[in-house]
């Protein structure tokens, strides 16, 4: 957004910004300014963890107007009813209250894990993610981990990598290839996939 507006590239016509699923939010019930949650507005770079807003100062010498940004509301709080318009087209009825939208990476682990206390969840997709659920009254060295707002007013501490999903990946190619190089009968790339995670589990298993 501020690339945009010092290029006078922003449309003449653009009143809000928000995430994309901020935005279903704000279509499927009609409302009049986008609501975030502070899981998704941390991500954007310009929010104060502690006072659960923007940080105007950030904004500021970006040049992009508060008046853009959407409107932070606790985790978990209603952002309004279903129109009527997304009514008819899921068949779902009109006025269903429709909450704030998670993060993605707070939605799966609130889904996935069993001890939020105790587990601890490995993410791998293009890039990596482990991360463990703490008190909000945790602080961490800069520059080590992350802390993102979780909701129940916890936090989620992360460590993040972007070569996950993309190591895994060589890691199965090497192993085809070697497999080549020795002469050894062509594996299908999924059966390479399946030993490794058998193999990852084992490990597991064996350090437990």
């Amino acid at each position: 957004m501020a690339w945009l507006i010092r290029k006078h590239a922003l449309p003449a016509a653009a009143r809000h910004a928000c995430t994309i699923h901020d935005y279903l939010v704000f279509s499927i019930c009609e409302l009049s300014r986008p609501i975030s949650d502070p899981t998704n507005a941390a991500s954007w770079g310009c929010y104060v963890l502690d006072q659960n807003d923007w940080n105007d100062k950030a904004l500021n010498q970006l040049g992009i107007p508060l008046s853009l940004m959407p409107l932070v509301v606790s985790s978990g709080s209603q952002a309004g009813e279903l129109s009527q318009a997304a009514s008819r087209r899921w068949a779902i009825p009109a006025g269903t209250p429709v909450a704030a939208a998670l993060g993605d990476n707070q939605a799966s682990l609130l889904a996935t894990l069993t001890d939020m206390d105790h587990d601890l969840a490995l993410t791998l997709g293009t890039g990596g993610q482990l991360s463990a659920v703490v008190k909000s009254s945790v602080t961490v060295p800069h520059g080590t981990c992350e802390l993102r707002p979780f909701p129940g007013d916890r936090m989620l501490l992360v460590a993040a990598v972007l070569s996950g999903g993309s190591a895994w990946a060589w890691l199965a190619h090497t192993v085809q290839d070697w497999l080549q190089t020795f002469g050894v009968s062509t594996v299908n790339e999924s059966e390479i996939y399946q030993r490794l995670n058998q193999l990852g589990m084992q490990a597991k298993a064996d350090l437990q």
